[in-house]
């Protein structure tokens, strides 16, 4: 059979889009350039009327400045800060926090303008460079006199660079220092704002790179730019001129590009790892201040460490040379045992430069073991009886599985004792066992097994009376039932066997003590394995023991002095007119 090969080139190209998603999801998840390191922030609009509102989207960048999804759950706060000028705006969030899960690209919430002004919305999370835009609040609308008034006033109105004083930006080629043109007032009609830089340097605005220079475009609906980006790679000063066009009125801003020096240690390898992964390979390189790689500008030595838990983890080397001009180093790892909370920090700490930051990262270490498991018997004679319960490692859905690292079991147990108060599971184990001694009393007893990362399991076992010692003392509870019963009839015990007297049934001391004990065994037993709600019975207290002795006599007491009223009834039913009639004597023929 042979295939065109339309068909083959078609199967060809599908395996290798299969094979290139694979492997760009073994890079997306290992690759540091796709962990969150920087918030962006973007609105619909900047420019607003006092009580207007617009929408405010927060974005996640890498170390290049490129966006990507979160990489964990993140809090984000939102608040407030003065944009230079002397006019400052006001206004409010709603909501002012909010929480993005992994995953996401973006997270929002809504701006609600104040007073007018000039003001930056900023937004900041933990282990995240914070971001920010520009915001212009605007009065409100006016009368058609004013707005004629205020257009001379626009046309006299000289343009804003902010902030004022820009803190300094790597030279690295990547790094954006981010300025803005603000106009004092939205202009009367559109007008184009010239920014152009000296020396030339890379300009980016709304997604859009040139060089040296850019027209940025405003109107009524728009007084304010958007974040307008201007990157260098040669270290110094870059000038910065905005005009109006075509009326001429400039403002200048000077910016300070600094060298590019290594500011820190950072971790390249994965975010998380199996329990079962053998040695892990990872590599530490530098970066600037801004979190940009830069190679080393001389041999550096480099200390590998483990922030708590040094048993853990063991390095096939704890240090290693960075060369002069070398990118980065690899390293490797091997997991020894499992850290608290499945989680392991590694360090990597300079020897000899105190002006290198101390790198760390965070692994995550998962494992399909989740939740333990507690089996065994639920009901256990009382007396230091001994019982044996099995301590198994289950996944999320409660399938047992064999552990993949020596796991160390707290137990504990509300009454009685057990024989260890810590058991453990070997690697490559599915179990293990534990000896339980029951207390002397009867009630319930929680046996709980504890292991630090996973889910707790406990069992409830009830301790009971041996059952010959129930059933001996509900007899005694149902005779004492069927005495009461007898007294409330005959109180000198004169009728001891069943007769009949008046056409109805007597039953007498034997016959109610049968009766009783019948009914006391009857009711006692029925309640206790919960056959009683099956007849309309309300439901007894979860307090009350039913496994005890008391119980037993009292319940089968209430049975034992109901039994004989219930079946005498149940012998009036039977024989409705009394005693019966004595069979018919055959009657002798007369000769």
């Amino acid at each position: 059979m042979t295939f065109p090969n339309s068909h083959l080139r078609c199967l060809f190209l599908i395996i290798l889009s299969v094979l290139m998603v694979q492997v760009c999801e073994r890079v997306t998840n290992a690759n540091p350039f796709y962990d969150a390191q920087r918030l962006r922030l973007r609105v619909d609009q900047n420019t607003l009327r006092s009580g207007g509102t617009t929408k405010v989207y927060v974005e996640f960048l890498n170390r290049e400045y490129q966006q990507v999804p979160n990489d964990r759950t993140r809090d984000i706060q939102f608040q407030l800060a003065s944009a230079g000028s002397q006019q400052t705006g006001s206004g409010s969030f709603s909501p002012d926090r909010i929480r993005i899960e992994a995953g996401a690209w973006s997270g929002e919430t809504t701006f609600i303008s104040g007073q007018p002004g000039k003001l930056l919305l900023v937004a900041a999370s933990e282990g995240l460079e914070s971001g920010q835009v520009l915001l212009f609040v605007t009065r409100g609308q006016a009368s058609l006199l004013s707005r004629l008034i205020e257009t001379v006033a626009y046309a006299a109105e000289e343009i804003e660079l902010l902030p004022p004083n820009p803190r300094p930006t790597v030279a690295n080629n990547k790094s954006p220092a981010i300025i803005y043109v603000v106009l004092s007032e939205p202009p009367a009609s559109p007008l184009n704002i010239r920014v152009t830089t000296d020396p030339a340097a890379r300009i980016i605005y709304n997604g859009r790179e040139s060089f040296a220079f850019v027209d940025i475009p405003l109107d009524q609906t728009k007084a304010a730019s958007d974040q307008i980006q201007i990157i260098s790679d040669n270290p110094g000063k870059v000038g910065v001129c905005a005009k109006v066009l075509p009326r001429g009125d400039k403002k200048t801003l000077e910016l300070q590009f600094a060298p590019r020096l290594p500011s820190k240690i950072v971790f390249e390898g994965p975010a998380t790892i199996t329990s079962t992964q053998g040695e892990v390979p990872i590599s530490l390189g530098l970066v600037d201040s801004d979190g940009v790689p830069v190679d080393s500008e001389k041999q550096r030595d480099i200390s590998l460490s483990i922030a708590a838990e040094p048993e853990c983890v063991r390095f096939a080397s704890t240090s290693v040379t960075l060369a002069q001009g070398q990118p980065s180093v690899q390293a490797m790892f091997h997991l020894q045992d499992l850290p608290s909370g499945n989680e392991i920090k590694l360090l990597a700490i300079p020897t000899a430069d105190s002006r290198l930051g101390t790198g760390e990262k965070s692994i995550l270490i998962q494992s399909p073991i989740e939740k333990i498991l507690v089996s065994g018997p639920t009901e256990v004679n009382r007396g230091r009886k001994e019982v044996q319960f099995t301590i198994r490692l289950a996944d999320k859905n409660n399938k047992p599985l064999i552990a993949d690292w020596k796991r160390t079991i707290n137990l504990d147990v509300d009454r009685g004792k057990l024989s260890v108060s810590q058991a453990t599971i070997e690697k490559g184990q599915d179990s293990t066992v534990v000896t339980y001694y029951s207390p002397k009393s009867t009630g319930r007893s929680i046996l709980r097994a504890e292991s630090r990362g996973l889910e707790s399991g406990q069992l409830t076992v009830n301790v009971i009376t041996p059952e010959y010692w129930l059933i001996l003392f509900a007899v005694v509870g149902a005779l004492m039932g069927g005495v009461a019963r007898q007294l409330h009839k005959d109180t000198r015990f004169e009728n001891i066997r069943p007769r009949w007297k008046d056409d109805t049934l007597e039953l007498g001391l034997t016959g109610r003590l049968a009766c009783s004990i019948i009914g006391g065994l009857f009711f006692y037993w029925s309640i206790k394995f919960g056959l009683s709600q099956a007849f309309g019975l309300p439901l007894l207290p979860a307090t009350l023991d039913m496994g005890s002795k008391i119980v037993a006599v009292l319940l089968s007491c209430i049975g034992g002095f109901a039994g004989t009223l219930v079946i005498q009834k149940v012998a009036d039913q039977i024989f409705p007119e009394g005693k019966p009639a004595a069979p018919a004597q055959p009657q002798q023929q007369s000769a």
